[in-house]
């Protein structure tokens, strides 16, 4: 009978427990990432965002259940973010929203955000003027009270994506900090956008987007179009060392009472890409 050291036995019995703990590391399943559905036009089915007969008929459930590698896929229609002008679409790390689904697709390729218009809109009470589409193209149209930042990406990183949206009818002119930023605000976040439109959003500042403290967002195929501010920047504003990369980004019709209708820059210019 072979016999074994204390200090043998010591080192077998760790190298026992090791190869225990790696059977259940490998053996044991993580939960996957998955899709959300959603599709404002769904009614009768169990509206937990599991396939589209099941979807959520708001994107801010979806967003309240998505974790770390989720895709939140949005049906054509208008989704407004709540009932208050506080309330907002708060992107998230690591999740992709994508808009432009009729709300049969199996696969992302099958989308089309160009015919299947997904608007976010900040006519929380809906009485705003709006065209056929519920996109808001005058920000005179504006009627009562308006969220006042539709989209929020503060404290984002790269990994937050937005794509395939028309951002309409935000209204930030409250009080510092809801003044700045109708459509979307950045404050030391850095989402990524692509084929997104912001459209009759209004501020006191940056009618279409704000960005500060650091924020560096990346904006391919993205255009700002009859945006509004009561002061400075009816398109973009950029400060406190903002650097957005903007990649095929258009303004076009933004207004301001002073400070230029499109785009404000302050200490740091943005990225041009060509």
């Amino acid at each position: 009978m072979m016999t074994y050291s204390k200090s043998v036995w010591f080192t077998l019995s760790l190298l026992g427990f090791f190869l225990i703990a790696v059977f259940f590391m490998i053996n044991v399943p993580t939960q996957a990432a998955g899709i959300i559905y959603v599709n404002a036009g769904v009614s009768g089915g169990l509206d937990d965002g599991s396939s589209w007969a099941n979807a959520h008929s708001d994107l801010q459930g979806a967003l309240a259940s998505a974790t770390a590698g989720d895709e939140i896929w949005v049906a054509a229609g208008v989704y407004t973010p709540g009932n208050t002008v506080n309330d907002s679409f708060e992107m998230v790390d690591n999740v992709l929203i994508l808009g432009g689904f009729s709300g049969s697709e199996s696969t992302r390729a099958e989308r089309d955000w160009r015919t299947n218009l997904t608007i976010l809109s900040g006519d929380i009470d809906g009485d705003d003027t709006v065209g056929s589409s519920g996109v808001l193209t005058d920000t005179t149209n504006i009627v009562g009270d308006n969220s006042y930042h539709v989209v929020t990406g503060s404290g984002t990183s790269a990994t937050a994506i937005l794509d395939g949206f028309t951002v309409t009818a935000g209204q930030a002119t409250g009080t510092t900090p809801n003044d700045r930023g109708g459509g979307m605000v950045n404050l030391a976040g850095s989402p990524t956008l692509t084929n997104v439109s912001f459209s009759g959003n209004s501020a006191n500042g940056g009618g279409g987007m704000f960005n500060n403290s650091q924020s560096s967002p990346a904006l391919t195929n993205v255009s700002f179009v009859h945006n509004s501010a009561n002061f400075d920047a009816g398109g973009m504003f950029n400060s406190g060392q903002s650097n957005p990369t903007l990649f095929n980004v258009s303004f076009y019709g933004n207004t301001a009472i002073s400070g230029g209708g499109c785009l404000i820059l302050i200490a740091v210019a943005p990225h041009l890409r060509m």
